[in-house]
């Protein structure tokens, strides 16, 4: 079975419900499986990656937000 989730570095940090859009983001691409361990390489930058508050499940077939995690940076 293809797995249609897609793994996000998005710009916002917080997501209101079903409805909301992953405003700009990168994408790291479809997720391998729905379940186990897996590794995503993500090419960026630390100054880069300041810029970003979540990372984000996006479900293609629904157009929505399947879960998120907000990003807190250190300085």
């Amino acid at each position: 079975m293809e797995v249609n989730f897609f793994f996000y570095l998005s710009e916002k940090s917080t997501f209101s419900g079903t409805q909301d859009e992953p405003g700009n983001y990168i994408d790291f691409g479809r997720l391998p499986a729905q379940s186990g361990t897996f590794i995503t390489i993500m090419n960026i930058t630390i100054e880069d990656i300041k810029k970003y508050g979540s990372v984000l499940i996006w479900c293609e077939p629904f157009k929505v937000v399947f879960t998120y995690a907000s990003l807190e940076h250190v300085k």
